[in-house]
């Protein structure tokens, strides 16, 4: 990618609201300004130039190359200095000074930056419809190296972030490891695995390991400021599922399960409080079900066998209802009746459930619904016939599917 390139997609970024930009294209834009070359006002001065002495104590005067000159800045009403950049020049239209300019490599300038001691912040485009400020401090910050050690890392990981949508990363390798040390089409790595939002990272190594990570999954991102390149960091007991092999030197994983978070997800307690079940499990179904993790599996599973769940029935029993009552049906004696169904075309029939009224809306039969634990049900819906599926939330954009059979296995084991 040349600095052209660099430039048109470091603009596209700007666009983005700073308070709504993801991660994963912040970490992208600091990179791509990190190696690109932008436009510095300067005014230049002559070797022999003495600078006053509030340029001798601010440092506006550099000599770089053999050049000496002065930046310009600009001045708030506070007095606060600030260092300026344009990405091109047509940013600077509104640029109302007659400056010479500079192109500014970044790395190659910033030991320099560094040695200026009373600038706020640097701006990006300050006259453009989208300026970019950045904390000069932390500007700075991001070209610095810092050593990353391992055991700290370990310990992070337990208050790492979670993919909030999917990702795509790669892993480059000199020979086929992963691919090699699968077991069962699942590769399992032993140590934190360094994972990298380029491809081209590492190009030089040729064999290219496509990961695709699922909502869900935790990571440590470990961004500019602290590598040349943006990693995802996994840690150890991580399983990747073997996908294909989409060419010579080139394989597609997903990532599947999480061995590191499993201590911690056996330990958390269902939530007491019915409507908090509900909640937490309204919220995994909003999870595609092809990116469901192992331990969300499990956890779903957990909260149907211990969430109490809607059923649409017809009382059998006698039982006196008040026409104001609040459903679900509650008795203090016991009453007997029939689960309602729907019927499908085929002849087969689905067992629905609801995990709240709410969910109810689209229902379009006059039906009583009991407050049902579906572990309590299971050996009367085992005894049901024609059945095909058991759905939750049947006519929600998020609902949950399962065949019967293998519903009614969840709960045998």
């Amino acid at each position: 990618m040349d600095n052209d390139e660099r430039i048109e997609l470091i603009k596209d970024l700007l666009e983005i609201d700073p308070d709504e930009i993801s991660v994963q294209a912040e970490t992208l834009l600091i990179d791509l300004i990190k190696e690109s070359t932008l436009i510095m006002p300067i005014e230049i001065t002559s070797e022999s130039f003495v600078p006053d002495e509030e340029e001798k104590d601010n440092n506006f005067v550099r000599h770089i190359d053999g050049m000496c000159f002065r930046l310009r800045t600009l001045v708030d009403d506070y007095g606060d200095r600030h260092l300026i950049l344009f990405t091109d020049t047509e940013e600077m239209t509104d640029y109302n000074y007659s400056s010479m300019t500079m192109d500014a490599p970044i790395k190659t300038y910033v030991e320099e930056f560094k040695k200026l001691t009373s600038f706020q912040t640097i701006i990006i485009n300050p006259f453009g419809d989208h300026p970019r400020v950045f904390s000069f401090d932390f500007f700075m910050s991001i070209f610095d190296e810092k050593e990353i050690n391992y055991d700290d890392l370990l310990e992070k990981f337990n208050d790492a972030e979670t993919l909030e949508e999917n990702l795509l990363v790669y892993v480059r390798e000199d020979s086929p490891n992963m691919y090699n040390q699968q077991v069962n089409g699942i590769c399992i790595n032993e140590v934190i695995l360094d994972t990298h939002l380029f491809e081209n990272f590492n190009e030089e190594l040729e064999v290219v390991n496509e990961i695709f990570l699922p909502v869900g999954t935790r990571f440590l991102f470990i961004g500019t400021a602290e590598t040349e390149n943006p990693l995802f960091l996994l840690p150890p007991g991580t399983h990747f599922e073997f996908i294909e092999e989409e060419s010579e030197d080139r394989y597609l994983w997903k990532c599947v399960y999480q061995e590191f978070y499993e201590e911690e997800k056996q330990e958390s307690p269902l939530p007491e409080n019915n409507d908090e079940k509900i909640a937490l499990l309204k919220q995994i179904m909003m999870v595609d079900p092809e990116n469901l993790t192992q331990l969300d599996k499990n956890l779903l599973y957990t909260l149907l066998k211990n969430t109490n769940l809607l059923l649409p029935v017809e009382l059998t029993s006698d039982l006196d209802i008040p026409q104001d009552a609040t459903y679900p049906v509650t008795s203090d004696k016991p009453f007997r009746f029939k689960t309602r169904t729907w019927d499908n075309h085929n002849g087969t029939r689905d067992i629905i459930f609801f995990t709240d009224i709410d969910e109810m809306k689209n229902y379009g039969y006059a039906s009583d619904v009991c407050g049902v634990f579906i572990e309590d049900l299971i050996d009367a819906l085992k005894t049901m016939e024609d059945v095909d599926s058991v759905f939750i939330n049947p006519f929600s954009e998020y609902s949950l599917g399962f065949p019967y059979e293998q519903f009614i296995e969840m709960f045998e084991k």
